[in-house]
């Protein structure tokens, strides 16, 4: 059986990232954020495996990590994305030993599930897309959904911006200046 080693990129804002919460958060809380998304990780890996799919890669970067593998059907698309919000769940389960590592589980989750590309809330609902339309009219729905879920986080990033300064006013406008090119690339 010839198997492919897999290969591990960095960029060097992973590296800036890691540094800067370092400076600004107990070890104590870094150590569990990354232990959380190592266990985030592997329940992709180990989903995609089960699921018959080859990985290639992981890319880790200030964005997050990605997994480079083959193409997935959309079902599988689905249970791929789910596979990681679900890991990280459960860590929740572990609140009464490692409490740090719940919450930071908690928060992956939450964050994750966010219906927009490319969080697993966003691959799950294209996966899920995909698997009840047809392709063309599924691409449709699913660029009309992540623009509906930046103009609502847009909406409510500016509402927090009246009462907590400019901050989540950035990050509303540095959501719709990521998707203006549109999505219907979504890879």
């Amino acid at each position: 059986m010839n198997e492919t080693k897999l290969w591990v990129r960095t960029d060097s804002g992973l590296y800036l990232l890691l540094s800067l919460m370092l400076l600004l958060l107990p070890v104590q809380w870094v150590v569990a954020a990354v232990v959380a998304a190592s266990i985030h990780e592997l329940c992709h890996w180990a989903a995609i495996r089960a699921l018959g799919g080859r990985i290639y890669g992981l890319y880790l970067g200030v964005g997050g990590a990605k997994l480079e593998l083959e193409p997935l059907t959309p079902g599988k698309e689905l249970l791929a994305a789910v596979a990681g919000p679900a890991g990280s769940a459960l860590l929740a389960l572990t609140a009464h030993w490692t409490p740090r590592l719940a919450i930071c589980g908690c928060v992956h989750c939450l964050f994750n599930l966010i219906p927009l590309f490319p969080l697993d809330g966003g691959r799950a609902l294209h996966g899920a897309l995909e698997g009840l339309l047809p392709v063309d009219r599924a691409g449709k729905a699913f660029a009309v959904s992540q623009w509906a879920v930046v103009w609502l986080l847009a909406l409510l990033c500016g509402l927090l911006a009246l009462h907590w300064g400019i901050l989540p006013g950035i990050v509303a406008l540095g959501l719709i200046w990521r998707q203006r090119k549109g999505f219907t690339n979504w890879e």
